[in-house]
């Protein structure tokens, strides 16, 4: 689903193909756009992407500039419509407005559907984790690029200084895009267009993908909006 005159552009940092081994690498103008998956101890991605265990480098990339606008393709390993999922959701907005919060619950619905088309557990939507991971990306947008710096301490450190308990931080997917034109819409159909274009470029990239099908309990997904208008993603697994 797109939004009615808009046109995205996409970075991630992943796996194969597009994606990187360890080591930043700078997105200009003249490189195709990247996404980062992390597990601890590596990253991926068309998106970035890092879980524990898994060592596969990191991307960081620029926000970049002078590129035409570019869409991801559909996934054609999509899962079809699948029965309704009821996992258990801590689903308290904190510290965010309705429409943000609407997008990151979007886009763990989403990745329980795939995860329900490989006959998989659902993950709980964890809104204390969305805040870790929403601090992230905010962060990601303040210096205009994507990376897993920090992970997984500086996650942990967080969510110890603001809910004055410790958690582990296990798996990380990061992404953003560009989006130029409705900018300003938050109806449903907007924060549908949203968070399914991140969904599908995490699930079209093989890091992503193995951690949307990892073997975690929890999730938080973290939204951030430059004044641009690109938004910046995180998913934080558990």
């Amino acid at each position: 689903m797109r939004l009615p005159n808009s046109t995205f552009k996409i970075t991630l940092g992943a796996f194969l193909l597009l994606f990187t081994a360890c080591g930043q690498e700078t997105n200009n103008s003249s490189t195709p756009p990247r996404v980062n998956n992390t597990q601890n101890g590596g990253h991926t991605g068309a998106s970035t992407n890092h879980s524990q265990g898994n060592t596969s480098g990191s991307s960081q990339g620029q926000m970049p500039s002078g590129q035409p606008p570019q869409t991801s393709s559909t996934n054609p390993n999509s899962p079809i419509a699948t029965s309704p999922i009821s996992p258990p959701q801590n689903t308290d907005c904190y510290k965010s407005d309705a429409f943000t919060c609407k997008i990151e619950r979007l886009i763990t619905d989403k990745t329980n559907k795939y995860r329900a088309s490989r006959s998989l557990q659902p993950l709980t939507h964890d809104a204390k984790f969305s805040f870790v991971a929403r601090d992230w990306s905010l962060k990601q947008g303040k210096a205009g690029n994507i990376s897993h710096n920090g992970f997984p301490n500086s996650r942990e450190a967080i969510y110890r200084a603001e809910f004055a308990v410790s958690e582990d931080f296990n798996g990380e997917n990061v992404a953003y895009t560009s989006m130029v034109g409705g900018g300003s819409d938050q109806s449903d159909a907007a924060a549908e267009a949203v968070a399914e274009e991140f969904a599908v470029m995490w699930w079209n990239s093989p890091g992503h993908r193995a951690n949307m099908l990892g073997h975690f309990k929890r999730i938080g997904v973290g939204m951030y909006k430059t004044s641009r208008g690109a938004w910046y993603a995180t998913q934080c697994f558990q």
